[in-house]
């Protein structure tokens, strides 16, 4: 349901290619657009989102998500995570949760291939409209955001809420202490910096799939592969970090962060080192990036929400405004960095890409915390590596 409402930028920036390179077939329907128009179309989608974000995480504190749904993103994810899941099974959750970005993109681009040169462009678009649709109004019927009011049986209600203490009416969210927490603004550095790379690569994949010389189809499947390495290292990185207990939930965000930044930026370093090699290599290499940038979920996800309990929908949905922010910065990097295409160019925009993750990393592992810190009782406020999130985590 989340995939259906971002299918579109993806598919979007798929049929621009798919125009330019079917554009000597005569047909009238086509619109060939030059790099500036790609760039402000692209980014007027980023500023729709970020003009959107606030009013509906605003919405989702006051009245829930279950009818609210149209507008959310990551502000859902928090929201859900911080309702259903029980306290040791929330990696795995986050990691399906989260999962969207790039599932959307696994179904959509095979989709589009084949409806784009069977039926058209437009057809695309109208199946996005029916799938959306049905999706939201599916949600609206089948979610609740509270599970003791739910079709949920009382064990399972039990079993979800072990461990918190729920509070009743609608939720206050301290921003104040929230805003003046250091550690929240380097969670959200390592987040600005991993939606960043993933950003890139998923709406620039396609045209430098093309510039490596494959067609269409080859384009399409090339950029969706790494769609499913970044949901099997998501899903694997849920079960992993929800299951192993020999060290500390704060030890394994460190290297869950690791991961996904650090040897994610090694790889993107191996990209640009060998672009001019073997074009299936390149696949490989983006395959390999989206599973180790997968393990975000055991990162700054999982520790957003440890530290945040019931605000989670705060923390984790301002994601969505670092995720609108690169969707504005990108277009306008690309544009500058590779302004003929060359690859070269592409080199340099992947140099640069290397070192945001790495600085990334340098300001979020210092600062990891698993303790929740922004309830009412003050005594949350003590040492953040003694006591384990699980046993402060309240709702």
């Amino acid at each position: 349901m989340l995939g259906s409402l971002m299918i579109g930028p993806d598919v979007f920036t798929y049929t621009m290619v798919y125009m330019e390179n079917n554009s000597t077939d005569g047909n009238s329907s086509f619109r060939i657009y030059n790099d500036v128009d790609k760039n402000w179309l692209i980014t007027s989608m980023a500023v729709g989102t970020l003009i959107g974000m606030y009013p509906f995480n605003w919405l989702f504190s006051r009245y829930g998500a279950q009818f609210t749904i149209i507008g959310a993103d990551f502000g859902l994810v928090g929201l859900v995570v911080s309702n259903w899941s029980p306290i040791g099974e929330t990696a795995i959750i986050l990691a399906l949760l989260s999962s969207f970005t790039f599932l959307k993109a696994s179904v959509q681009l095979p989709l589009a291939a084949y409806m784009l040169g069977a039926y058209g462009w437009r057809s695309i678009y109208y199946a996005i409209g029916g799938i959306i649709a049905g999706s939201t109004a599916l949600w609206a019927i089948v979610y609740r955001d509270d599970p003791r009011t739910s079709p949920a049986t009382a064990i399972e209600v039990v079993h979800i809420q072990r461990g918190k203490e729920k509070k009743e009416g609608r939720v206050s969210v301290p921003y104040r202490r929230i805003l003046s927490d250091y550690r929240i603004y380097a969670l959200w550095a390592a987040a600005l910096v991993d939606t960043a790379a993933s950003i890139m690569l998923m709406t620039y994949s396609s045209k430098f799939f093309a510039k490596l010389g494959f067609d269409s189809t080859g384009t399409a499947l090339a950029t969706s592969l790494p769609g499913y390495a970044f949901i099997v290292g998501k899903i694997l990185t849920g079960i992993l970090s929800d299951a192993i207990k020999i060290v500390s939930e704060t030890t394994k965000i460190r290297i869950c962060t690791f991961i996904s930044l650090q040897l994610s930026a090694f790889v993107l370093l191996a990209i640009a080192l060998t672009i001019e090699g073997d074009k299936s290599i390149q696949v490989a290499f983006q395959v390999i990036f989206q599973f180790l940038i997968g393990a975000n979920v055991g990162a700054f996800y999982k520790g957003g929400v440890l530290m945040s309990g019931p605000y989670a929908f705060f923390v984790i949905g301002n994601v969505q405004l670092f995720k609108s922010l690169s969707s504005l910065i990108e277009p306008l990097l690309f544009g500058w960095i590779v302004s003929n295409n060359e690859l070269s160019e592409w080199q340099t925009f992947y140099y640069i890409h290397v070192g945001v993750l790495t600085l990334g990393t340098i300001i979020y592992i210092p600062f990891v915390t698993t303790k929740n810190r922004y309830m009412d009782d003050d005594k949350q406020q003590g040492s953040d590596d003694s006591e384990e999130a699980s046993e402060h985590y309240k709702l």
